[in-house]
């Protein structure tokens, strides 16, 4: 006797209960049969994202600290003892300041390069001197990862550097 016609044959010998049961556990295997390896698959592709985005934001990390002078996202010790986030570098050195607690600063993954936050603009614009501390302040970030678009933005944070006002 064939498998079919045995386990057709061994179907009709059960309950009503039974065959229930029978037919969801039959379903989930040939469900997991048909779906594990596209699971599987977005699984690890899903590591292989995460893994690479990691290993971007430690190389920008570690650009950013052989930075030699004020960047986009470090933070200034005003004179009164705020902190602020510093939104836009200007090439004459002035700094614009961020405003509010929202300060998110843009990376580009790919390139490493900052730009503005997304911080109330305009907010005040300061020139003056500063010296590095050895300090560092959490600073929120975000990128599109793998091109512009729907559903590629991904937040992380990164460790700023804090300049004193002289």
């Amino acid at each position: 006797m064939n498998a079919h016609i045995q386990q057709s044959f061994n179907i009709k010998c059960l309950t009503d209960i039974e065959q229930e049961v029978f037919n969801i556990n039959r379903l989930n295997g040939i469900v997991e049969e048909l779906f594990s390896p596209v699971i599987v698959e977005k699984e690890q592709h899903a590591k292989r994202v995460f893994s690479d985005l990691v290993s971007k934001i430690f190389q920008i990390q570690d650009a950013l600290n052989k930075e030699d002078s004020i960047v986009v996202g470090d933070w200034l010790l005003l004179k009164d003892g705020t902190y602020r986030m510093v939104a836009e570098k200007y090439s004459d050195s002035s700094v614009q300041l961020a405003t509010g607690r929202g300060h998110y600063c843009h990376v580009s993954i790919d390139s490493g390069k900052f730009c503005s936050t997304y911080s109330g603009i305009p907010a005040e614009i300061i020139d003056g001197e500063f010296i590095l501390s050895d300090e560092v302040r959490e600073g929120k970030c975000w990128s599109f990862l793998h091109g512009v678009g729907i559903n590629k933005g991904v937040d992380f944070n990164l460790n700023f550097r804090v300049w004193m006002e002289k």
